[in-house]
Parts: structure tokens; C-alpha cells; sequence
């Protein structure tokens, strides 16, 4: 990735918009990308600890975007140069977000929403690994035979 071809200050300026635009806190938007506050910050001010520009990596980028939905985070993606990931990050069902657990939406703190996106997502590895020993069920079998 050459970062000469991308006017980082500019696709920093985005994020921060949409970011805000959401009304999330960089700490409420680590939460939901996994991505760190000092992470998100400096992409913002398009710069690192070192004082030096930096691109940042594919795969904090996407995490980005998949926090803000395919609307907004193809956007992001098209402004750090990833654009071409897009039909990627928002057709997967692996990587679809769009059934995460908002806390604003619920009506609880960013924490206890985190949590819950967490249980979710290991459910659905649990469900996808198959596992088939009789003897030890996995948790999906489990839950399923003691509905409460």
C-alpha cells in the first residue's frame, strides 16, 4: 500500500466525522471495533507515537467499518484505499455486524453490551464447529435441550 496515494489527514478527518456523526466517544467506538483508543486516535490525527505519518493496516481499517455498518465504513474504506474490500467485509455473513447488540439502543452501558456481543459471538463458533461427541455436548446442545 503506498500511502503517498492516500491523503491521510483527510481520510482521518472522515473517520473522526463519522465517529461523531454516530455519537460515539473514541472509548464507545474501541468497544465496538476492538480497536484501540490510542489506535483510533492517532489515525485520526494521522499520526503514531513516533511523530510519524502512518498508514494504518487492512485489518484495523475493517474493523473500523464494520463498527459503523456498510454505508458508512465503505466509505472509511474507500478513503484509507481498502475500498476494494467492501462486497468483502459486508457480504461475508462471518463478518456481518449488523446483528451486534447496541448499547445505546438497549439501554445499557457500552460494557454489558460488549459483553453480550462477546457470549453471542462465541455461541455462533461453538454452533459452526460441529462438534459431534456424545459424551461432551457442545454449549449450542446444551442450551437448546434446558430452554428456560
Amino acid at each position: 500500500m503506498r500511502t503517498d496515494t492516500v491523503d491521510l489527514e483527510k481520510a482521518g478527518k472522515l473517520l473522526r466525522a463519522i465517529r461523531e456523526g454516530h455519537s460515539l466517544s473514541r472509548p464507545q467506538l474501541a468497544d465496538r471495533s476492538q480497536v484501540s483508543v490510542a489506535a483510533i486516535r492517532n489515525i485520526e490525527n494521522n499520526h503514531r507515537a513516533d511523530g510519524q505519518n502512518s498508514h494504518p493496516y487492512s485489518a484495523t481499517v475493517t474493523k473500523l467499518a464494520r463498527a459503523f455498518g456498510a454505508e458508512a465504513g465503505s466509505r472509511i474504506l474507500e478513503a484509507f484505499d481498502y475500498g476494494h474490500l467492501a462486497s468483502e467485509v459486508f457480504t461475508d455473513p462471518d463478518t456481518d455486524t449488523s446483528g451486534t447488540f447496541n448499547a445505546a439502543e438497549l439501554g445499557i452501558s457500552n460494557e454489558q453490551a460488549a459483553i453480550i456481543n462477546q457470549l453471542v459471538e462465541g455461541l455462533i463458533e461453538l454452533a459452526r464447529s460441529g462438534n459431534t461427541n456424545p459424551r461432551r455436548p457442545n454449549t449450542i446442545s446444551v442450551i437448546r435441550a434446558n430452554p428456560r
